[in-house]
């Protein structure tokens, strides 16, 4: 949904009949807007990326932040892009307030397109600049009042102070399969939920 609940942003394909459905499938390649005023929808972007795109959210200055393939992009407002994205679905999550992203970054990207040496950094959403390094973490999921953030390290859940950008917290657990994902806080901030597999 837009900041000013305008508008409600979704991810379709003009050969399917489009609906507003949070969990697009992985041919979904247009960018759709719903006018909540007039009943009216209208695209907003496309891509011939045989994988789709995928909506990350929305930003305090107006633009929409998506995924196409290894690429991170702010539509609308102020356009940038970011390259070297780790393709893992849950690699960008935007601030409560919109004005910052916590990103992973790959250092490189292998033939197949796995990442190597991701790092997590806090990004400006107007600019797509100011990147603070913050380290070796995935899966980065905000605090509901925006000072922290939960993210996965190599042994466990982190919990970084964004202000200091340095761990609060560690929990432990045996190493999974693969990477937690969709990790959420409670409203209340005393917990985060993480799916692990395996």
């Amino acid at each position: 949904c837009s900041r000013d609940g305008k508008l409600v942003y979704f991810v379709s394909d003009r050969d399917t009949a489009r609906s507003i459905n949070a969990y697009a499938g992985a041919t979904d390649r247009e960018l759709w807007a719903f006018d909540r005023q007039t009943g009216q929808e209208h695209p907003v972007w496309q891509t011939s990326y045989d994988d789709g795109l995928h909506l990350n959210g929305t930003t305090a200055d107006g633009g929409v932040l998506i995924r196409v393939g290894t690429e991170l992009r702010s539509l609308l407002r102020h356009p940038w892009h970011i390259d070297k994205i780790d393709p893992a679905y849950n690699a960008a999550a935007v601030s409560p307030n919109g004005r910052a992203l916590a990103i992973v970054i790959a250092g490189s990207l292998d033939k197949e397109g796995e990442s190597h040496d991701a790092k997590l950094f806090i990004v400006d959403t107007a600019t797509g600049q100011s990147r603070l390094q913050v380290g070796k973490y995935e899966a980065p999921a905000w605090s509901p009042d925006g000072t922290r953030i939960a993210a996965i390290a190599d042994d466990g859940l982190a919990i970084i102070g964004v202000a200091t950008r340095k761990e609060v917290a560690r929990v432990g657990w045996p190493k999974p399969d693969r990477v937690p994902e969709d990790l959420v806080w409670s409203p209340d901030e005393k917990y985060v939920l993480a799916g692990l597999y395996g």
